[in-house]
């Protein structure tokens, strides 16, 4: 097992958002909320250790069980959410959501020869590679 040295915070958390028209990242800090942990079970701490693999002493078991107790509990807020029914969360119209596409049709393309000419080595119309499975 490998010894832990990892830190655990639980200062504001930062969140980075795309950009709606310039695609440049935008830093937001959420508001720092205590979490009523009683309402969630809190993973033991012990266990999550042991899972990756990593000893904690009980010092840090002690330490991070707050902590862990309050990451859980900002995730179950997320189920508090009222989100929108599209999960992408885009307005209509825009490229996420709008499934108009090319019609997906066959057609030929010239430079196929000259592609297969190019080849080591052709059967037909494909190419030949070695069996790799």
């Amino acid at each position: 097992m490998l010894r832990s040295s990892i830190l655990l915070r639980t200062a504001i958390p930062t969140v980075y958002l795309r950009g709606s028209q310039s695609g440049i990242l935008k830093q937001s800090n959420l508001p720092h909320h205590r979490c009523n942990v009683s309402k969630v079970d809190s993973p033991d701490v012990r266990k999550l250790a042991e899972m990756a693999q990593i000893e904690v002493s009980d010092q840090e078991v002690d330490a991070w069980q707050p902590q862990i107790a309050e990451i859980v509990e900002w995730f179950a807020h997320l189920q508090d959410l009222d989100l929108p029914a599209d999960p992408s969360g885009s307005p209509e119209g825009s490229p996420l959501t709008d499934s108009r596409l090319r019609e997906d049709t066959p057609r030929d393309w010239p430079e196929r020869e000259k592609l297969l000419d190019e080849a080591p080595d052709r059967e037909g119309r494909f190419v030949k590679v070695p069996k790799i499975l």
